[in-house]
């Protein structure tokens, strides 16, 4: 065990040192010139505005074309993410409201967790609508810079989340003669027609 901690100490410390030898390469994060805004796509920085849907955007550079992309992806849907969190503390205010529960309830916690696993599971269910690199020229190397839009239906988000109050019997008494599960099942029929379409 000893031999083996430090053999991986030793690797540690090699790459370490190797990544200190001086090796340079483009700089990724080069200063926007004029160029660099003439290429911005205009659904960048107009996101369109759809009921019922979440749209995040985001950019990346790398040396790599395919990394670029990634890259931009994952910010999306981590901004994606804070915002579906953000969502799910609103409804959990409202849920507190309109049950007359307070935070400190068993329900509560037992509804915001129930809420926040749905959000984790579904948050997937964003797709990347509109996707662009441009290869950026410099004296160190080239770089690609990848903007990416992504889109979410909420009304997915809003069924999964509906089955499984649906599903738990304490959740559906507690909400049913709430405002909050009516809205959500106006949001789930309207997503049903969409996907009808």
């Amino acid at each position: 065990m000893k031999n083996i901690i430090i053999y991986t100490a030793t690797i540690l410390m090699s790459l370490s040192l190797w990544n200190c030898t001086g090796r340079t390469g483009p700089n990724l994060t080069p200063e926007p010139d004029r160029n660099t805004f003439k290429k911005t796509p205009a659904w960048f920085n107009v996101k369109p505005n759809k009921d019922g849907y979440i749209y995040t955007t985001s950019v990346a550079t790398s040396r790599d074309y395919q990394t670029s992309i990634s890259k931009a992806t994952v910010d999306a849907r981590k901004q994606l993410a804070e915002t579906l969190d953000s969502e799910v503390k609103g409804v959990t205010d409202r849920v507190i409201e309109e049950t007359g529960l307070g935070t400190d309830s068993e329900f509560t916690d037992h509804f915001t967790n129930t809420a926040e696993i749905i959000v984790a599971s579904t948050i997937q269910g964003a797709e990347v609508t509109n996707q662009e690199t441009v290869e950026v020229k410099s004296d160190d190397g080239d770089i690609f810079r990848s903007w990416i839009l992504l889109e979410y239906d909420q009304g997915y988000q809003q069924k999964k989340l509906l089955d499984a109050i649906k599903a738990d019997k304490v959740l559906y008494d507690k909400l049913r003669a709430t405002e909050l599960l009516g809205e959500m099942e106006e949001k789930v029929e309207a997503y049903r027609k969409r996907k009808a379409q």
